[in-house]
């Protein structure tokens, strides 16, 4: 017999055969295991695109800061050279 985790034995698919017979109905344990396990499965399902989306907003997040950092720079590149023809003019006014 193989060592197998819990984790790995949830997953399994459990079930049991049912003759053709239409009046063979699953119990209610086994219904409550049914109802679990689909619940499990959905909410494997959800933790995927949680992840996802938590790297969306990381990286929008990142790209956002860049941004201002970028922008920043501008304004006082800007602010610099408006001082700049500030001074030249004032030079020119003289001469």
């Amino acid at each position: 017999m193989a060592f197998k985790t819990f984790q790995e034995e949830s997953r399994e698919r459990y079930g049991r055969d049912f003759c053709g017979d239409k009046s063979q109905y699953a119990t209610g344990e086994e219904l409550k295991k049914g109802a679990l396990l689909r619940i499990a499965d959905a909410l494997e399902k959800m933790t995927i695109r949680h992840d996802e989306l938590i790297a969306d907003r990381d990286r929008y997040k990142r790209w956002h800061e860049e941004d201002e950092t970028q922008f920043r720079k501008l304004d006082h590149r800007i602010a610099g050279l408006r001082g700049y023809i500030k001074r030249l003019e004032k030079r020119t006014k003289k001469a």
